[in-house]
């Protein structure tokens, strides 16, 4: 269960807002640090192996994780759909041949940036929506064709980042969130349903309309669509979901007739 307020989504249990003592909290977080501790050794062990075998130099080294941790902030701990910085930004380091040392980007990635750079550093194609980083493990400064990126936790929340905002929606319930990095780093207040930002909201509604259609095709015979076709298709799909606002729901079947008699009243 969770409740909105102004500043932010905090966690309940059976109604009621679930909080730790100072001491629970505080021995709760020495753990926490005592396993990022315990892992930092592995990989010392790992990297001691690489150079014992003499490929340290040949080899690329990536470390990430899947998800922050909340440690308190926001008065929520472990892992959740929270659209908060904690949980969301997660390490990302690179190192490798032709990788410059103690460099650091700015630019927006994903976890599914991953595939395609491991593909490009074997000599083979890229593939899928993720973006390449190879080029800019060798000079950092180089922007990715990528504005907005989106995280999900499987159709329970969609969030998307962009190097300002943070927008979040929950589908079911339709609530959204908005936060200002810049002017709120700590995301304290909720900016989302005011009238000055309706234009952001709006910006990044049909950002996950887009993610959404690319992500998971259409559930239709379309193999002998002209193109036009298919262009009518998206377009019909996208009309629907902003005026029913279930950005989620995209396996629904679709008439071909139903799509053709909207492209031709909207052309």
């Amino acid at each position: 269960m969770h409740l909105q307020h102004s500043y932010g989504w905090h966690g309940l249990q059976n109604g009621k807002r679930h909080d730790r003592s100072d001491e629970e909290q505080q021995k709760y977080t020495a753990l926490y640090y005592g396993a990022i501790s315990f892992l930092d050794a592995q990989i010392g062990r790992v990297l001691e192996a690489l150079t014992a075998a003499g490929v340290a130099d040949n080899t690329y080294i990536v470390f990430t994780t899947d998800h922050g941790n909340m440690l308190g902030n926001h008065w929520l701990n472990e892992k959740g759909p929270w659209g908060y910085e904690e949980s969301l930004r997660v390490p990302l380091l690179i190192s490798g041949p032709g990788i410059p040392a103690g460099q650091r980007s700015n630019a927006l990635t994903n976890h599914i940036d991953l595939a395609p750079t491991f593909a490009q550093w074997a000599g083979g194609e890229t593939f899928g929506q993720g973006v390449s980083l190879a080029q800019v493990c060798q000079n950092p400064k180089l922007p990715l064709p990528r504005t907005v990126t989106v995280s999900e936790f499987n159709d329970t929340a969609k969030i998307l980042r962009d190097q300002r905002w943070t927008f979040c929606y929950y589908p079911g319930s339709r609530e959204t969130e908005l936060y200002d990095r810049n002017a709120d780093p700590l995301q304290h207040d909720n900016l989302a349903g005011r009238a000055e930002f309706f234009e952001v909201e709006n910006r990044f509604l049909r950002e996950l309309v887009e993610f959404e259609i690319q992500q998971k095709p259409f559930r239709s015979e379309a193999k002998d669509l002209t193109p036009q076709r298919v262009a009518a298709l998206y377009q019909y799909r996208a009309k629907q979901l902003l005026e029913r606002g279930d950005l989620h729901s995209m396996s629904g079947n679709c008439d071909v007739d139903d799509i053709l008699s909207w492209f031709t009243t909207s052309s």
